[in-house]
């Protein structure tokens, strides 16, 4: 049987939606139609992080010296497969509140996922970002989800409270832009995390004397790859000496 997002509604019990449409958040079709501002009742997203898989946003076309881009010549466009450029955690997460606080209705709802820290020290970083903002959209509800002993994810609710306003929602941007400069944001947060993740690791011999691959140092969201450790007994022996000689 064939699994989609289709039959994830049948396996709740959900009614279907009459479509889906695939765009890209940051430059999507209905960026400047001032019609489906108020639409929509919820969102719910799951922004990618970047810790490991990196979200990606239309972009990276080679420019002519005056700005413009070569338009796709008409044969191609059917298969054309737009060039994409890398999508900051922090850019997406703006994006996908300010797209929200347009087309959400009054008392319409926006849930969706931040890394969180669950050591105060690393929760620090993430600065202003703490608490995600928009002039329109109040928080409602933050509930923490720890994956590991020092990183997880928060849930946040946010709550349209004002009609839309252009000039101010930009204005608060640019503010928000600025203060994660000197305040931090949720991208020093990450980076903290992509520390952890792609930290060193020691050698660990198993019971039978076998070593266990190690990380090589310095590797990690660059294409880091593991280097396994052979475990022939002469080489075990070197290692356990060399651990001898730490010792003393």
């Amino acid at each position: 049987e064939n699994v989609d997002v289709w039959t994830n509604f049948t396996d709740y019990g959900l009614e279907p939606p009459v479509g889906l449409l695939r765009m890209d958040l940051h430059k999507h079709s209905w960026t400047n139609m001032k019609h489906v501002e108020g639409m929509l009742q919820g969102v719910v997203g799951d922004p990618p992080y970047g810790v490991r898989a990196g979200g990606r946003k239309s972009g990276g076309r080679k420019r002519a010296d005056d700005g413009s881009i070569k338009p796709v010549p008409e044969e191609h466009r059917e298969n054309h497969i737009p060039s994409t450029t890398p999508y900051p955690f922090d850019e997406c997460m703006d994006d996908l509140m300010d797209n929200s606080a347009r087309m959400l209705e009054l008392g319409g709802r926006l849930a969706f996922f931040i890394p969180a820290a669950a050591d105060p020290d690393d929760a620090k970083a993430a600065g202003v970002d703490s608490v995600p903002s928009h002039p329109m959209l109040a928080l409602k509800a933050s509930s923490v989800q720890l994956l590991s002993t020092r990183w997880g994810r928060r849930l946040v609710t946010f709550e349209k409270v004002a009609a839309y306003d252009e000039d101010v929602a930009a204005k608060a941007r640019e503010v928000l832009r600025s203060r994660r400069k000197t305040e931090g944001g949720v991208e020093d947060l990450l980076e903290r995390m992509r520390e952890i993740v792609y930290q060193p690791r020691e050698d660990v011999v198993d019971e039978e004397g076998n070593v266990r691959p190690r990380r090589k140092r310095g590797t990690g969201p660059s294409g880091g790859k593991f280097t396994p450790t052979p475990s022939k007994p002469e080489v075990l022996a070197a290692l356990r000496e060399e651990e001898g000689k730490r010792g003393t």
